[in-house]
């Protein structure tokens, strides 16, 4: 196993100190794998104190978790935890997968204590020891056993699989951060609608009202799924970009508390759209994601919905509300929201490929003109008489308007001359 010139020069130091060192966890499981990992995990029988003794002019980082410590290098950080005065051996059944225990040593190789290798061939995911006990010490390891499933497409074993439905409502108590990095990695696998249809009731207590989706008729022709049906397609359509996907999984999220039904039995969610991206927003939140990517979401959902057709000035009356930056995550999730309905309406992503091209179009024609591409300022409006306050703003906008619409052009003697025809006297 090829390690760092560093990772060797911190083993060596701690075993002539005496400390009995491996690498452990995830980069041998993947080396075996034949799969990349960056993430170097080092156990050692030495005390946090001892570590740093061993290495005076290192700069480390200390954890919350109390056995392990960040020592900082090359701008990545090297994970080194202590066994608190187990032996490594006793350290390993501490941990939570079998997969996950096996040893390297530079000098001594391998050393496998829980047939490690045998659960990585037979692609198994067994948890050390008693799953329940082994969940009630971090009950984070039931997403990451998902995360597993999804990534390296495991077996759960069946006990495991038990412990995780019966101790889901644990997850309650764990750390909203720590449970977006496990949600952020299931939702980047390629198909993550399987696991999100799988473990429905384990999602539903870290996305509180998921479950409301299963199995709730739209009562609409477009409409073949169920919501829970449809999101899970649309989300599986998307391109694995994480604003795209939580847009996905959240924008038709109000669609239940929406439902009407008119006289002939039709389904209609009127304001779903804005209620998903309200109810979106508040749970991001909660699971602090950053404030950037859940405007995007909130924005992506609150469009997704929008009915754009293929004329040139209603197209530039979207642009100038919706933006330039996102237009293509926006298109995409539209796309895939038609590919997630009645495939007897398939025609609708061609029309919707034609605005596309058209809404592009306009973007790189320099048709779309901005307020500030507009050749007149707010101060050029005060030199010919307008006073400094609210109606600048709304004259302005006015010319921006009528430029876009092809109504003047987008000259600053033409658009003066318009201005000051404006001016009350």
């Amino acid at each position: 196993m090829f390690l760092d010139y560093k990772i060797i020069e911190i083993i060596k130091k701690l075993e002539s100190n005496g400390y009995e060192t491996y690498v452990v966890g995830g980069a041998p499981r993947d080396y075996y794998l034949e799969r990349p990992n960056h993430d170097i995990d080092i156990v050692t029988t030495a005390s946090l104190k001892e570590i740093k003794e061993v290495f005076p002019l290192e700069h480390f980082i200390s954890y919350q978790k109390g056995i392990t410590l960040g020592l900082v290098h090359n701008k990545t950080v090297i994970d080194i935890s202590s066994t608190n005065e187990l032996t490594i051996e006793e350290d390993i059944l501490r941990r939570d997968f079998t997969i996950n225990t096996l040893l390297y040593h530079p000098i001594r190789g391998w050393k496998d204590y829980l047939n490690a290798k045998h659960d990585i061939d037979k692609k198994i995911l067994r948890s050390v020891g008693n799953p329940i006990n082994m969940i009630k010490n971090d009950p984070l390891r039931i997403l990451r056993a998902i995360r597993f499933e999804a990534i390296l497409k495991y077996k759960i074993d069946n006990k495991l699989l038990e412990a995780m439905f019966e101790n889901k409502h644990l997850l309650k108590n764990i750390a909203s951060e720590r449970i977006n990095d496990e949600l952020t990695k299931i939702l980047l696998v390629d198909t993550p609608s399987i696991y999100i249809r799988k473990y429905i009731d384990i999602f539903d207590i870290v996305i509180p009202g998921l479950i409301k989706l299963k199995g709730f008729n739209q009562h609409n022709k477009y409409h073949v799924y169920d919501v829970l049906e449809h999101t899970l397609k649309v989300l599986d359509t998307t391109t694995a970009i994480l604003e795209l996907r939580l847009a996905a999984l959240f924008h038709d999220f109000e669609k239940p508390s929406c439902f009407t039904i008119d006289d002939n039995f039709v389904g209609h969610f009127y304001g779903h759209d804005e209620k998903s991206s309200i109810t979106a927003e508040l749970i991001l939140k909660q699971l602090h994601y950053p404030y950037k990517l859940i405007d995007k979401v909130v924005k992506l959902i609150y469009y997704h919905d929008y009915k754009l057709v293929n004329d040139e000035k209603k197209l530039l009356k979207f642009i100038s509300k919706f933006g330039i930056e996102d237009i293509d995550l926006l298109m995409g999730l539209k796309g895939a929201d038609v590919l997630g309905q009645n495939l007897e309406f398939i025609d609708r992503i061609y029309e919707l490929d034609e605005i596309e091209k058209k809404i592009y179009y306009l973007i790189d024609s320099k048709k779309f003109i901005t307020k500030e591409l507009l050749n007149i300022k707010g101060s050029d409006l005060i030199e010919i008489g307008y006073p400094q306050n609210k109606t600048i703003s709304t004259v302005l906008n006015l010319l921006l308007e009528k430029v876009r619409n092809n109504e003047l052009e987008n000259d600053k003697e033409i658009l003066l001359d318009y201005a000051s025809k404006l001016i009350i006297r």
